[in-house]
């Protein structure tokens, strides 16, 4: 069927089928991250998992990385836990990777609050980096512990040993 031939009329938000008002919105698209796994390099290991989620205006989502062995022995043994998502820039896909995005969270870190992690990602080649502050703290995975392995929007970000993400 021939979508033209069958419209109608058109008034400001609605489209017009014969005696039926279809109401349209210019809402826009929710997106999100998910997955998670682990990132290894030399005796250096990191695991992370959650999702995070956009609809509409509203940040919503929980986000949890385990920083088993790091060099920074302030970080190292840790758990941050996420209680906010503050902030979060999507990229779309450009030539060279499907999507990425960066996400500020505030939470806790080993039960404490006060901490703030960044997360970077990118879907195509799953790659992640990690940037933890708050009281004493001061950690970034690259380039300190882990190779900057993308070559997407952020090229500092290491490729997932375990696990995936997926960013829509």
């Amino acid at each position: 069927m021939n979508f033209k031939k069958i419209l109608v009329g058109a008034t400001a938000g609605a489209i017009v089928l014969g005696a039926v008002t279809i109401p349209v919105f210019a809402k826009p698209a929710d997106r999100s991250l998910n997955g998670g796994g682990e990132v290894v390099e030399d005796n250096y290991k990191i695991s992370f998992g959650g999702n995070i989620k956009e609809i509409g205006e509203a940040l919503k989502g929980q986000f949890e990385v385990n920083f088993h062995n790091v060099s920074n022995s302030n970080v190292s043994g840790g758990k941050f836990h996420s209680t906010e998502i503050s902030d979060v820039n999507w990229f779309a896909g450009e030539a060279t990777c499907k999507a990425a995005m960066n996400v500020t969270m505030s939470g806790k870190f080993n039960g404490e609050e006060g901490y703030t992690l960044v997360v970077r990602a990118g879907d195509d080649e799953d790659t992640v980096r990690f940037t933890l502050t708050g009281p004493g703290v001061s950690y970034d995975t690259y380039p300190s512990d882990f190779t900057g392995e993308s070559s997407c929007v952020g090229t500092a970000r290491t490729g997932i040993d375990n696990g995936s993400i997926t960013i829509k």
